[in-house]
């Protein structure tokens, strides 16, 4: 029987995420994302299959906290012309926003 999941998957996709962003897809090694991530390469092909599928599931971790976010910002009670500075600024300001 496999052993449980013993590591935060969230934050492996967080860390996964940022060494993708700073290095790029093919110039990140496994030993990059082992690394990043803390998990030996054993671990980190048996929670996420291959480099292929860990890239698209950081891709798809980031684009949610990125949705989750431009909403927060845009969707309140402020004046909208505030709502739209406080965007472009969370824009200057998170560098795992910036491109």
């Amino acid at each position: 029987m496999a052993r449980p999941i013993e590591f935060d998957r969230e934050q492996a996709l967080r860390n996964a995420m940022l060494i993708f962003w700073r290095q790029g897809y093919h110039k990140t090694s496994v030993r990059d994302l082992t690394e990043a991530t803390q998990l030996q390469p054993g671990s980190l092909y048996g929670a996420f299959n291959n480099k292929r599928t860990l890239f698209l599931q950081s891709l798809d971790y980031y684009s949610t906290g990125l949705d989750e976010t431009v909403e927060q910002v845009l969707r309140n009670d402020q004046p909208p012309l505030s709502r739209i500075e406080n965007f472009f600024e969370l824009i200057l300001s998170d560098p795992e926003m910036k491109g």
